[in-house]
């Protein structure tokens, strides 16, 4: 089936955006859209709002001090692949500690539609982000 999932680079996975291009096609998958931004404090609050009241949230909020990668991938299973295939090698090479990832990948039990949407729809962070600063759609 074919599928759309969200892979945000964090702050810490940035640099490797390249190496998650590679990883993401590797498993023939596809990227249909992405945009380095950064995230304002509602954003992010709104992104991870099911971690709103853990103690470890400011740590979270930091994000909105340096750029973030969403990456709107699609193909068959993408949802899966980028779960167990994706995610774990990334994390594993780039990760700093448990809160700092280096990536944010959807998760199949929430909602990946309404993450994709809410990053990539008609009024999505990215859409507006682009309006805001004069930028077209990525080719």
């Amino acid at each position: 089936m074919i599928e759309q999932t969200l892979v945000m680079l964090k702050p810490s996975g940035v640099p490797f955006f390249q190496e998650a291009v590679e990883l993401i096609n590797g498993l023939g998958l596809e990227i249909a859209d992405e945009q380095l931004l950064i995230l304002s404090e509602d954003q992010t609050r709104d992104h991870y709002s099911k971690y709103v009241n853990e103690p470890f949230f400011h740590e979270i909020l930091d994000m909105t001090k340096n750029p973030v990668w969403p990456i709107l991938v699609t193909g068959e299973n993408a949802i899966e692949l980028i779960r167990t295939k994706f995610m774990p090698i990334f994390r594993e090479k780039h990760q700093k500690d448990i809160t700092d990832n280096a990536c944010h990948c959807s998760d199949p039990t929430e909602n990946p539609k309404e993450e994709c949407k809410r990053h990539f729809g008609e009024n999505g962070i990215v859409p507006m982000w682009r309006k805001k600063h004069h930028l077209a759609k990525a080719a």
